[in-house]
């Protein structure tokens, strides 16, 4: 997502941001995962809610069943720094059905 340079602090990313939250829940979403690239991503997603995870941290994803069993082996990734900025994001939105647990890893 990228507002125009002339309307940027006017309130559109933070309003797309607010939308796509909305229909991602009213679709069945639990989780949103966001890749801020730059430092107004980065605080964009702040503002809207998003835990940002630091460029060096990995976001770690396991999911359970319905009697609390691993579904999958822990899913960790870490987003590189290769070409610029690029770090994770999530937030939690709309009923939750599956129980999983996120967490953050930072690189050693």
């Amino acid at each position: 997502m990228a507002v125009v340079r002339k309307h940027r602090r006017e309130g559109f990313g933070s309003q797309i941001k607010a939308f796509c939250d909305s229909w991602a829940a009213d679709h069945g979403a639990e989780l949103i995962l966001s890749i801020p690239t730059n430092e107004g991503a980065r605080l964009l997603n702040e503002k809207a809610g998003y835990t940002v995870v630091p460029p060096d941290g990995y976001l770690t994803i396991k999911v359970f069943d319905a009697q609390e069993q691993p579904l999958h082996i822990p899913y960790a990734d870490q987003r590189t720094q290769d070409r610029g900025t690029s770090m994770w994001a999530y937030k939690l939105v709309g009923q939750r059905t599956q129980h999983f647990e996120i967490g953050v890893l930072t690189a050693s």
